[in-house]
C-alpha cells in the first residue's frame, strides 16, 4: 500500500454473471477478471483472484443518508469539537 490511486476501466457481462476491470499504468496492462452474485439487492459477492490469490469480495450498498457527512453537515469552522 502506497496510498496511490489506480483508475480501471470496467466492462460487465450480465448474462455471464461476469466484472472485467482493467488498469493500464506506465504503458502496462493488468486485467482482473471476477464472477459475480447478488444474493440480495443490497449485496453484491465477488470471486476471482488478484496477483494469483484466490479473493472472495463481499460488498454491501449503505444507505447514503446514513454518512456523517450527509446527516451532521459540513461545516468550516467547529464551535465545538465534534470528536470529544
Amino acid at each position: 500500500m502506497d496510498s496511490e490511486r489506480d483508475f480501471f476501466a470496467i466492462a460487465t457481462d450480465t448474462d455471464a454473471h461476469t466484472i472485467v476491470l482493467t488498469n493500464k499504468r506506465d504503458g502496462v496492462s493488468t486485467t482482473y477478471k471476477f464472477t459475480y452474485e447478488q444474493p440480495t439487492p443490497d449485496r453484491l459477492v465477488l470471486h476471482g483472484s488478484l496477483a494469483s490469490v484466490p479473493v472472495d469480495i463481499d460488498l454491501r450498498k449503505l444507505d447514503p443518508n446514513s454518512f456523517l457527512l450527509v446527516h451532521r453537515g459540513f461545516r468550516w469552522v467547529n464551535e465545538h469539537p465534534f470528536n470529544r
